[in-house]
């Protein structure tokens, strides 16, 4: 299916964009820190090369509570974050430099980087009828309160992809709030292309090439339904795993598979959110997931052997493909604390 003809505008560019200068890989973290008056969170960014952590000064007061906090990019250069007044910012992992990217407002959810670490789907807070009546209430009575309310002729519902390299942002208007049943069911598969849901009730699952605007319904014949979630391909789209429940909220499993293929093969079963949160090396040779009995488990794609790695917490993403960067909750800092754990030697290092 192609979508075209559109009268939209799909793309927005920042005059004389200038991409922040970062060669040297960095991951961000925060911790948070009481006394006896008052909470706050404090961000440090993680140096490679320095081999210590930096102090991100100032930082924790520009950042939006209860969103997705600081994703960081694939290549671990950049970090993207959704700041209190609702924009999307980027971060230089070596300079710690920041800048607003200031086409969208009312932005929400940053879903993820591209592959290559040269885009961020990125979704916005719908402003519709609908939605701004449940905000206040259900009861009738609640409706005498909504006089003039004021909506944006220009605000952009849904999904948003802004490529860093030249600046450009594209709505993506053929993808809603209604097809995201699960947060992390709109996903990139390759740098272009998107995993998203289709349907009537949104158990299809369908790619969508940003670039194009060409949607394929094809790529499974199965319905997913909401059971499905937590999807992780690898870089050439080739394969995937995801979490499947069967009977849902009962069971959990992780699934490995031919991209688009619903069964494959079944690597570890638990209760709910027992096992979940799974990621595949960049090689798609290593999958690690979490077992919340046993710690952190790593699956050989090639051997069907599964080892622990002597590491708690979950996954969040691969360095490469021996090396993988976790975060388990400390109760000394409050916060997430990451590691990094060579899965071969099962050495770990805090950071």
């Amino acid at each position: 299916l192609f979508y075209k003809n559109q009268s939209f505008k799909a793309d927005e560019k920042i005059k004389d964009w200038k991409l922040l200068k970062s060669s040297k890989k960095g991951y961000p973290f925060s911790v948070i820190k009481r006394n006896n008056t008052e909470t706050s969170l404090t961000f440090y960014m993680y140096s490679f090369e320095k081999n210590h952590a930096m102090l991100m000064k100032n930082f924790g007061s520009s950042v939006a509570e209860g969103n997705t906090g600081l994703v960081v990019s694939p290549n671990l250069l950049y970090t993207a974050y959704v700041a209190k007044d609702a924009s999307l910012h980027l971060i230089s992992n070596e300079t710690l430099k920041d800048i607003k990217i200031p086409l969208q407002s009312k932005v929400y959810r940053i879903q993820s980087w591209s592959p290559d670490s040269k885009r961020i789907l990125y979704s916005t807070i719908t402003e519709e009828i609908k939605t701004r009546t449940s905000q206040y209430g259900m009861g009738m009575s609640n409706y005498s309160e909504m006089n003039n309310v004021v909506f944006s002729k220009t605000h952009k519902n849904g999904f948003h992809v802004f490529n860093i390299d030249n600046g450009t942002d594209t709505w993506l208007s053929p993808i809603n709030y209604a097809e995201d049943t699960t947060a992390n069911s709109i996903v990139f598969v390759t740098n272009s292309t998107i995993l998203t849901r289709g349907g009537y009730q949104d158990d299809v699952l369908v790619t969508f090439d940003t670039d194009t605007f060409k949607a394929n319904y094809a790529i499974s014949n199965e319905a997913f339904g909401y059971g499905a979630g937590q999807f992780d391909v690898t870089p050439d789209g080739k394969k995937w795993t995801y979490t499947l429940s069967r009977n849902p909220t009962n069971d959990g499993n992780i699934i490995y598979s031919d991209f688009g293929k619903k069964e494959g093969i079944t690597v570890a079963s638990g209760g709910l959110a027992q096992i979940q949160w799974p990621k595949l090396s960049p090689n798609g040779e290593k999958l690690a997931y979490e077992d919340r009995d046993k710690g952190i488990q790593v699956y050989d794609t090639k051997t069907k052997g599964t080892k622990s790695i002597n590491a708690g917490g979950f996954p969040k993403m691969w360095m490469d493909n021996n090396n993988l960067i976790s975060e388990v909750f400390e109760d000394s800092v409050s916060g997430w604390v990451p590691t990094v754990t060579n899965v071969r030697t099962k050495v770990s290092k805090e950071l």
